[in-house]
């Protein structure tokens, strides 16, 4: 029988590289002082950098950098509904989350997978009790929202076989109302520590709130002032 000496014989079961490079891999979240692996104590905000108006078709927009998380939101409408849509005397909400094709290791796609879908789901039902849709009828809107997380570092089992708890925690917060309209979990954790997790969320989020109020005057006053220097060169060419 005559063999093909063009081709390489390999391994009838094969494997992504990238997942033998996870394989076996211990997660790890602290040092052993109780620091975070980027040198940030258990309950400090990572660096963050904030910008409005970074989209200029948007009715409105804003960059977030966190770190290595960057993130830009933009909102439009309200707009029509479309004439196949189903009538509604509320107005919709309608949110959009999308990876940069190269954020990940694995290149995303440009149209929405499955996790993106998720995520656009878990985004809209965060969103909706903070929007009032009763005041845009019969319209569409698509908004953002940012959210704090919370990391718990994994125990190692004892001599008594104690479970391990390890887990990620994302809460979507309104401080004026002190309400959370999402929460998303994943992993496992005893109740305490669920409740443990939920305040340092909310903690951070008190503390990111007056940097976002601060981020939105800023923008506000520069707004108004490019319109105060507008009006002002209408007023010199006509007189």
């Amino acid at each position: 029988m005559p063999v093909d000496r063009m081709r390489i014989c390999g391994p009838e079961e094969t494997r992504h590289p990238l997942v033998l490079e996870l394989c076996g891999r211990p997660v790890r979240l602290f040092q052993d002082d109780g620091t975070r692996l980027d040198g940030r104590s258990a309950d400090q905000i990572r660096p963050m950098f904030m910008k409005c108006g970074v989209i200029s078709h948007a009715q409105g927009s804003a960059y977030i950098e966190m770190d290595r998380t960057k993130a830009i939101c933009a909102v439009y409408g309200p707009r029509e509904f479309g004439k196949r849509e189903d009538f509604s005397i509320k107005g919709r909400l309608t949110c959009e989350f999308k990876f940069a094709t190269f954020s990940c290791k694995i290149r995303r796609q440009q149209q929405q997978d499955a996790e993106e879908k998720e995520f656009s789901q878990i985004l809209l039902q965060s969103l909706s009790p903070a929007v009032c849709l009763k005041h845009y009828c019969k319209s569409t809107l698509m908004d953002p929202s940012a959210s704090e997380e919370s990391e718990l570092e994994p125990e190692g089992t004892s001599t008594e076989e104690k479970p391990a708890e390890t887990g990620l925690l994302t809460v979507a917060y309104m401080p004026s109302l002190n309400q959370l309209p999402g929460m998303l979990q994943t992993g496992e954790m005893s109740i305490a520590t669920t409740k443990q997790m939920m305040k340092a969320c909310i903690d951070g989020c008190n503390r990111i709130y007056p940097l976002i109020q601060q981020t939105l005057m800023k923008s506000v006053e520069r707004k108004l002032k490019a319109v105060n220097l507008y009006n002002a060169d209408q007023e010199e060419k006509v007189s």
